[in-house]
């Protein structure tokens, strides 16, 4: 192994800038929308059921393919309806 890290990483970074400031809680939305599509690939294969419950970290999408990616629940809560959205790209006639 020719790198040995000890500690972990240290980033410089502007630290000074937040350094002196409270730690926050931050919102959790009630309602989170997560696309089963999340770049050019397959869109992942839903693993849950709608109403069913989910716990935060839990898989809810399995990739599908070469080229996909498996998708996990950013909140707890109950899986909703699944919809399809079109995606549209803009074209030299609809300027």
């Amino acid at each position: 192994m020719p790198y040995k890290f000890y500690g972990g990483a240290h980033p410089s970074g502007f630290k000074t800038l937040t350094n002196d400031r409270p730690v926050k809680k931050t919102f959790i939305p009630k309602k989170v929308i997560l696309p089963l599509s999340q770049h050019t690939g397959l869109a992942a294969e839903p693993m849950v059921a709608v109403g069913e419950t989910v716990k935060v970290g839990q898989m809810i999408a399995r990739h599908s393919g070469y080229i996909s990616a498996s998708l996990h629940a950013s909140i707890s809560g109950k899986a909703g309806p699944q919809r399809m959205c079109r995606r549209f790209r803009r074209t030299s006639s609809s300027r």
